[in-house]
């Protein structure tokens, strides 16, 4: 999946080097902590009335633009996260991700399908959080703007039209729907 932000590459990696907040925001993790420099995260999965747990243990490695949640041998579950960051113009950044993990037999029932929702949960989530952050730091400054468009936004989403304020996509980003309540100027 990709996503284009209004959010600096730092503010993308400050907010991807913590996996525990940045999973910790999904309805699918139970419980998210960090231990001795690895990070802790149990994911619960509800489906036809059966709940599963999943526990998995990974470390965070970063290699420049990348970043990487790796599950550590002690691990219950394999599990790999790739973020690719691109920092773009006027402040953007594009996130790239690829996500993978061996969770036996009943996650192989549920197929690729619902794998790639929780996923995108997980991403959407974390990004939406990374952003409220960024945007409760910025709303006093940003007040008072003359016709606020999504595109100048920081809680606006290029690729999927999608806003994190209201957590939804836009149908026209030239009128924003918050009325411009959620307005946060990405340039601030």
């Amino acid at each position: 999946m990709e996503r284009e932000l209004n959010a600096t590459f730092e503010q993308c990696l400050e907010c991807l080097l913590r996996p525990d907040r940045f999973l910790g925001e999904s309805r699918y993790t139970y419980r998210a902590s960090r231990l001795d420099g690895v990070y802790e995260i149990v994911f619960k999965w509800v489906k036809w009335g059966i709940t599963r747990f999943y526990r998995v243990r990974l470390r965070v490695v970063q290699e420049g633009p990348v970043v990487r949640y790796v599950s550590t041998p002690d691990s219950d579950y394999e599990f790999y996260m790739e973020f690719h960051l691109r920092p773009g113009g006027d402040g953007r950044t594009r996130v790239w991700v690829e996500a993978r993990m061996k969770a036996g037999l009943m996650a192989d029932l549920l197929g690729r399908k619902d794998y790639a929702r929780f996923v995108e949960e997980l991403v959407d989530r974390g990004l939406g959080a990374m952003l409220s952050a960024v945007a409760e730091e910025r709303r006093s400054v940003g007040a008072g703007q003359a016709r606020p468009r999504c595109e100048d936004c920081l809680l606006y989403e290029f690729s999927n039209k999608y806003c994190y304020y209201l957590k939804g996509p836009i149908a026209n980003p030239e009128d924003p729907p918050c009325g411009g309540r959620g307005f946060i100027e990405h340039r601030l």
